[in-house]
């Protein structure tokens, strides 16, 4: 009995990318990633650089609303946490009026960041919080017994809580805008 010579299939080359295919996906995935860099920064020309090399503000140099809009998150958020440790410590020594704000990260004197918390106690027993963020934005809080008002002021010249012994009233007064509730949209 004779068999038959049996073929082996030959093995296909691995499948897969060459060198040429890798450039070639890393070149578009470069592109790709500036580009979306660019749109994010809100253009990103060169002119925007030179701006930023030259001490421009970011929101001066064109980088867009979006990162003066974050600035301003964060500075919300710095004075929030801090209200609330404020409002807590409050409840538990009976009211403002003892109140050693030191303890809680507030500073006397004006803020001069997003991570610095002016803060002082009126003669009322009433707190004052501000913040100042990237943007130029004083952000403030003024608490009460059971009542909390949100303020800001656009393009302060200086960022310190003052002490108020009357509650604020909605609207605008002396600059700042104020509101119940939540931060005014300014």
């Amino acid at each position: 009995m004779v068999r038959a010579a049996t073929s082996r299939p030959r093995r296909a080359p691995e499948d897969g990318f060459g060198l040429v295919g890798m450039v070639l996906s890393l070149l578009i995935v470069g592109v790709l990633g500036a580009g979306a860099l660019l749109t994010l920064g809100g253009g990103g020309s060169s002119s925007d650089l030179n701006g930023l090399r030259a001490g421009t503000s970011a929101s001066s140099a064109g980088l867009g609303a979006d990162v003066t809009h974050a600035g301003d998150v964060a500075a919300q958020a710095t004075l929030s946490t801090v209200m609330q440790n404020v409002l807590d410590a409050s409840v538990a020594d009976g009211g403002f009026g003892g109140l050693d704000l030191s303890q809680y990260g507030v500073v006397a004197g004006p803020s001069t960041s997003d991570s610095a918390v002016s803060g002082v106690v009126s003669r009322a027993g009433d707190a004052t919080l501000a913040v100042l963020a990237r943007s130029g934005t004083c952000w403030m809080v003024w608490l009460s017994s059971g009542v909390t008002w949100y303020g800001a002021e656009v393009h302060a010249s200086s960022c310190a809580a003052a002490p108020v012994d009357d509650a604020p009233t909605a609207g605008t007064s002396g600059g700042v805008t104020w509101q119940s509730g939540s931060f005014p949209s300014v």
